[in-house]
């Protein structure tokens, strides 16, 4: 069971990712990001790559956090047109 804390923020930092991987928030995360590449068979087709991290304060960053949950995400509700 997630507290609604724990999920309100789950869902913030999901709804950030998706508005920086669709373009909807200027910010420079993006060019830091890494789509995979290989066979996009099951999931979808904006699954991140994992690159090492190299400091401790980097393994707590958006994008390292909230991956293996976005990575889990169905096509349909990454290709969504919006958030709601």
């Amino acid at each position: 069971n997630l507290s609604p804390l724990k999920f309100r923020k789950i869902r913030r930092d999901l709804i950030t990712l998706y508005d920086i991987l669709n373009d909807n928030l200027n910010s420079n995360l993006y060019s830091d990001l890494k789509l995979r590449t290989d066979s996009i068979t099951r999931g979808h087709d904006k699954k991140l790559e994992r690159n090492k991290v190299r400091t401790s304060m980097s393994k707590y960053a958006l994008v390292i956090r909230i991956m293996p949950i976005w990575n889990s995400l169905t096509q349909k509700i990454v290709g969504s047109k919006s958030v709601n």
